[in-house]
């Protein structure tokens, strides 16, 4: 957003060339005009892609080329510039400049010689620092003498330059937060739960609402999917849970599902047509807490448990995993099984101190923590002993302590 009281970049400009021409001039004295040209060339291009980083930092959903757009009336600020815009879209941003006075600044300073380094060679080097991914291409400049400066600013490679909506992002995460809520802060929404139907039932209208069709398998994973230019092509799959561990964190899996979702309205908002499908994915039972083992129905999915030991698998009070999911209306007619994917992406909190402690806000995850999960059965019968309540010694005879100590029974006397 523009604000009228803000300095322009022209005056900025102007402000720090009568600091740098004595210093220039000082420069050219000690160690030769070639040298001293470099020294001011490398000094301000640094500054230039540390000047990016700082605006770049300020941006609330991330730098991309539509927020430097939006930053373009600081250096067109005081009729610094004549543009002629060619193209602008989430892909590019193309424009002349058919008059320059920052060139005719320069000049009538005295600066001629050293315009192009004091402007001209910051251009790339700011949005180095300020977004990475766009480049910069130019063939002619008005401060070197060309007719007009040809300013062509795309994607890297090609690619579409996107940012989410960050506050629609943060609204639907603190919306979903409400089901299962603690006092502390956090959610507590078991697998199939009415917490958990109720998680379901907003993120499948959601969906709808995006326009993106929801499909339910017999293990009550949904499958949200927006469609590409060729669904014969092995989609990409995102995603992740929306369950949770008793007194569990609000963030926790439901952020991997709801990015995907903000990530898929995105595309929807820029009407940007993907090659293949993309698939938003919740998996059931992916804690575990209600129903062991974790990963329950993912595991049917991905051909590590059958169905039928899934289905049959009970929680605390008997309850199985068939008939919780026939009780909240999550039971799908479309088997439990694999389909080829093209790649599978997955969001995820930190739950850990690192990349905090660090300042670093994001990572790559190389490897998680495994777990196993094993059914124990003790066979055998305790054998009483009477005694007094004087110091019976600790010769436990029980087939846990048998167990543990890995013997016989003499193990265990002192």
């Amino acid at each position: 957003m523009s604000d009228n009281n803000e300095l322009g970049i022209l005056a900025r400009r102007k402000i720090e060339a009568e600091i740098i021409k004595p210093i220039y001039a000082i420069l050219v004295r000690e160690i030769g005009k070639a040298r001293a040209q470099a020294v001011i060339g490398e000094a301000i291009e640094n500054a230039a892609i540390e000047a990016g980083k700082a605006f770049a930092r300020q941006e609330p959903n991330g730098a991309d080329i539509q927020s430097f757009v939006a930053l373009q009336y600081l250096w067109e600020k005081d009729n610094a510039l004549e543009v002629t815009v060619l193209d602008a879209d989430d892909q590019q941003y193309n424009y002349n400049v058919n008059r320059c006075r920052y060139a005719e600044m320069y000049h009538e300073m005295g600066l001629g010689e050293i315009g192009h380094l004091l402007s001209c060679a910051r251009d790339d080097k700011f949005i180095v620092g300020y977004a990475p991914d766009v480049e910069l291409t130019r063939t002619t400049t008005i401060m070197q003498g060309g007719k007009c400066c040809d300013f062509r600013y795309r994607g890297a490679k090609g690619q579409v330059m996107i940012t989410v909506n960050g506050a629609r992002l943060w609204s639907t995460l603190n919306e979903m937060a409400l089901l299962g809520a603690t006092p502390a802060g956090g959610v507590t929404r078991l697998a199939l739960s009415e917490e958990d139907r109720l998680a379901r039932d907003l993120l499948r209208q959601w969906a709808r609402e995006a326009g993106f069709p929801c499909d339910v398998d017999s293990m009550g994973n949904m499958f949200i999917r927006r469609a590409g230019k060729n669904s014969q092509l092995a989609p990409v799959l995102t995603g992740s849970h929306v369950d949770s561990q008793p007194l569990g964190g609000r963030y926790d899996g439901i952020y991997g599902v709801l990015a995907g979702l903000e990530a898929l309205r995105t595309l929807n908002d820029r009407g940007i047509e993907t090659e293949r499908d993309i698939v938003l994915v919740n998996w059931t039972n992916e804690e575990g807490a209600r129903f062991a083992p974790a990963m329950l129905a993912s595991g049917v999915w991905a051909g590590q448990f059958s169905e039928a030991f899934a289905l049959a698998r009970e929680d605390r009070d008997g309850i199985s995993v068939g008939a919780a999911l026939e009780a909240i209306g999550y039971r799908g007619e479309r088997p439990a099984a694999a389909f080829p994917l093209h790649a599978c992406y997955e969001v995820h909190i930190e739950q850990g101190p690192i990349l905090e402690e660090e300042g670093v806000d994001i990572g790559l995850v190389h490897a998680a923590m495994g777990q196993r999960w094993f059914n124990v059965t003790l066979e055998g019968f305790f054998r009483p002993r009477r005694n007094h309540a004087d110091g019976q010694p600790p010769r436990r005879a029980d087939r846990l302590r048998r167990t543990g100590a890995g013997g016989g029974a003499n193990r265990y006397r002192p």
